[in-house]
């Protein structure tokens, strides 16, 4: 818990470094603009100490469970070994400064609007749209070209991000060169509202970005709830 805390903090204040400069820089803008800064730095500080608490957390919960968690040794997400403490302090540090780069600047670029397409499942028509996040990264909406919504959705709605494979399975009528490098798909609301959303983007390396922080999001909307464990996609 108290490297947890330490995290916390840290990004909590460099996040917040980072928009005091920013703000300071625009010193004639409006009071709104600051406001609105302030809000994304500290909210893109808390998802990047949520997510990475959880993910820590669920991967020794997996190492256990498995048998293969031997004492003073953890296995870190992306399959490397580590000491007791996962990660040596450079690491962390170069991790948590990677992961904070890549989720502000996504969040800066969200609210501001990413263009993107979306594809029609059923014939692999696309259609240009705009990919819009508010102040907070709490919620999204797509924007067509005439400016008209034509979707909307909680971060906390989102039940499943695919990408690869799982996309090219779910859009058969396509290449798979196309679904596997440069789509996303979600998986939005249950039940009666329950709908499939399938985005394009102009490089292999947006779309990684985009599916990246989509799921650092929605996991950290994820953690309060009781009884949840893992991902669902």
């Amino acid at each position: 818990m108290e490297a947890i805390a330490m995290v916390l903090v840290l990004l909590l204040c460099s996040s917040s470094t980072g928009v005091n400069c920013d703000s300071s820089r625009r010193a004639e803008g409006s009071s709104t603009d600051i406001t609105t800064q302030v809000a994304l730095g500290l909210t893109v500080a808390l998802v990047l100490a949520l997510a990475f608490a959880w993910r820590q957390a669920q991967e020794i919960k997996r190492l256990k469970k498995s048998g293969s968690l031997s004492p003073g040794r953890v296995q870190d997400a992306g399959g490397g070994s580590r000491t007791a403490a996962s990660m040596t302090p450079a690491e962390k540090a170069q991790e948590k400064a990677r992961l904070q780069t890549l989720v502000k600047q996504f969040a800066k670029d969200a609210v501001k609007g990413i263009d993107v397409s979306v594809i029609d499942p059923t014939d692999g028509s696309t259609a240009d749209n705009v990919f819009l996040m508010d102040g907070y990264l709490k919620s999204f909406q797509l924007r067509g070209e005439d400016g008209k919504k034509t979707d909307s959705c909680a971060v906390t709605d989102v039940v499943s991000v695919w990408k690869n494979q799982q996309v090219a399975e779910k859009l058969p009528s396509l290449s798979a060169e196309t679904t596997t490098s440069r789509c996303v798909g979600l998986q939005l609301g249950e039940g009666d509202n329950q709908r499939e959303v399938f985005l394009f983007f102009d490089s292999e390396y947006n779309r990684d970005v985009f599916y990246t922080c989509i799921k650092i999001l929605r996991l950290s909307t994820s953690l309060p709830r009781s009884g949840e464990t893992g991902e669902t996609g």
